[in-house]
């Protein structure tokens, strides 16, 4: 019995653990020029996204999840962005990773929480591409289709640098 205790406590703090470090943001984003791993993803409101079709725009790739704390907290950051680019050719792309939610979840809680920026249903696939072992995890893509910046976790300080970031982009 107290073998099966020990487990059983090792196995909790193990568990929250990788829950906790998930969303803990690195110091400082990964810069690169990394080309974006091609996809075909479904919008959640319908019809199929491929990446080869976002090409000559500037992508913030959002990869969250409804049950994750951090990911909630980049979303009105998220919708600011999208709401300041607009008109613009930037996307701003949730890519959801709720793989045991149905696509009737995913429209429901994004319309609840008033997220009006793409939205894609995530599979173990896109985030094998491209290497997501915690989330939040955010991309800035280049209209090449070149990965800039990947950064992991929550930090507002990201949010506030990323404007001039896009507009650099923008401009190249």
């Amino acid at each position: 019995m107290r073998n099966k205790l020990s487990i059983f406590t090792l196995g909790l703090v193990l568990l929250t653990s990788v829950l906790l470090l998930s969303g803990c943001p690195e110091n400082n984003p990964t810069s690169s020029s990394k080309a974006m791993p091609e996809f075909n993803l479904e919008n959640i409101h319908g019809g199929m996204v491929n990446s080869s079709d976002l090409k000559g725009k500037v992508l913030v790739l959002d990869f969250w999840a409804t049950w994750c704390a951090p990911c909630l907290q980049a979303t009105p950051y998220l919708k600011k962005l999208h709401k300041e680019f607009e008109g613009k050719p930037v996307e701003i792309i949730g890519i959801n990773l709720d793989y045991d939610k149905s696509n009737d979840f995913v429209v429901k809680f994004a319309k609840k929480k008033g997220i009006a920026y793409t939205i894609l249903k995530g599979d173990q696939k896109i985030s094998g591409k491209f290497k997501i072992r915690g989330i939040p995890v955010f991309f800035l893509i280049d209209k090449e289709g070149n990965i800039k910046q990947k950064y992991i976790g929550f930090n507002p300080s990201f949010f506030n640098k990323l404007p001039s970031e896009i507009n650099k982009l923008l401009e190249e």
